[in-house]
């Protein structure tokens, strides 16, 4: 019978001790305050101490869930590794890890160490879970994931970027947490992040690139992830459907870009009677608003979308209330300061309260729906 509900058992995480402040870092660097901890969103990065490196991080996080879950090291039977942090050019990270469980008499551990950038650790994940599935399987043990890597960069933009951890997934059937079976990937060939010198611990980057390329692979994954739905289910894919969402973070900032675009993505293919755009200007506007990256934009071309008009840098919708958004850039991040101004008694009332860009998003779903209404949008 084919094992059920294969996913998750366990998670455990591992840091080094060792950190610096950001804060500190931009004093260090001499660079503006702020660009680092508000325009990145970091606070602390890990680093590994002299006595440390990729392996070592590996083989605490994997003892730490081995004693966490109470498995015994005979229980294993698929260990596979994500990393691009090399030590050796041959031998993996994963016959590293074999001396938790050669000592117990287990060397029936199927998988290797995966390579492909911050791709490694999905790719392990999704192979390990093949394995659970396939007819290889047993039925008796449990297959770990381990995703470890040690981010270094040269002086530059992208060295508050950097970092160190380590994380162990177990994985098996009848599992508290299941993956399911449908899902979308997107591949391509960009030079936005590679190592081509097998000297240098140093990537070679292109941020902005960078960013474009995993904005565009969020639009097509949703894209894709609609028909699949579609096609085996018969069912349409939306952010509803989920509690939580995951992302991979190279900088906390971009987590909450990645949100947004995901959010726009939803809102733009949604059966909602106000949005009649064809698949054309659907796709002529994520691009559009792919290099402008400004929150209010994508606002903006919601409003403009359901045909508000802009006059003066106003908008107008129906409605019996006045709403004035305030904004304000730091840098190339906005934070925005709503002020809802109720009609209904004598005296005003004002709501003064700040938005950040994720909660933008969801303002600007709620304008969608008070399009039936009057109310009054000023942009100062």
């Amino acid at each position: 019978m084919r094992p059920q509900n294969v996913g998750i058992h366990g998670i455990e995480i591992y840091f080094p001790k060792t950190y610096i402040s950001q804060q500190e870092l931009e004093q260090f660097d001499k660079v503006s305050e702020g660009k680092y901890t508000i325009g990145l969103g970091q606070q602390n990065m890990a680093f590994v101490e002299p006595y440390e490196d990729v392996n070592s991080l590996a083989l605490t996080v994997v003892q730490n869930t081995l004693e966490k879950y109470n498995i015994s090291p005979t229980q294993i039977g698929r260990l596979e590794v994500g990393t691009e942090t090399l030590l050796d050019k041959s031998k993996s990270t994963k016959t590293v890890l074999m001396q938790l469980f050669s000592s117990y008499g287990n060397h029936d551990i199927e998988g290797v160490t995966t390579i492909n950038a911050c791709y490694g650790g999905t790719a392990a994940l999704f192979n390990t879970l093949a394995w659970v599935e396939s007819s290889a399987y047993d039925g008796k043990k449990y297959g770990l994931v381990v995703c470890v890597d040690i981010a270094v960069y040269k002086k530059g933009p992208a060295r508050p970027t950097g970092g160190a951890g380590a994380i162990c997934i177990l994985i098996g059937p009848n599992a508290p947490i299941q993956v399911e079976e449908i899902r979308s990937t997107f591949i391509d060939h960009v030079y936005d992040f590679y190592k081509p010198d097998a000297f240098s611990e140093f990537p070679t980057v292109d941020g902005h690139l960078s960013i474009k390329t995993y904005l565009n692979a969020i639009d097509n994954n949703y894209k894709k992830m609609n028909e699949k739905l579609k096609e085996r289910l018969n069912k349409k894919f939306s952010l509803n459907d989920f509690q939580y969402v995951c992302f991979h973070a190279p900088f906390a900032k971009m987590v909450q870009k990645a949100f947004s675009r995901l959010y726009f993505n939803d809102v733009l293919s949604q059966n909602n009677p106000q949005i009649n755009i064809t698949e054309e200007e659907r796709n002529t506007l994520l691009k559009k608003n792919m290099t402008v990256m400004k929150f209010k934009n994508q606002l903006i071309s919601l409003l403009q979308m359901i045909g508000i008009k802009k006059q003066n840098q106003v908008f107008f919708l129906e409605n019996n209330q006045e709403i004035f958004i305030l904004d304000h850039f730091m840098r190339d991040f906005a934070h925005f300061q709503v002020m809802k101004i109720s009609k209904f008694k004598k005296e005003k009332e004002f709501q003064c309260f700040l938005m950040d860009q994720v909660q933008l998003l969801h303002f600007s779903c709620l304008i969608l729906n008070l399009t039936t209404q009057k109310c009054k949008i000023n942009w100062i």
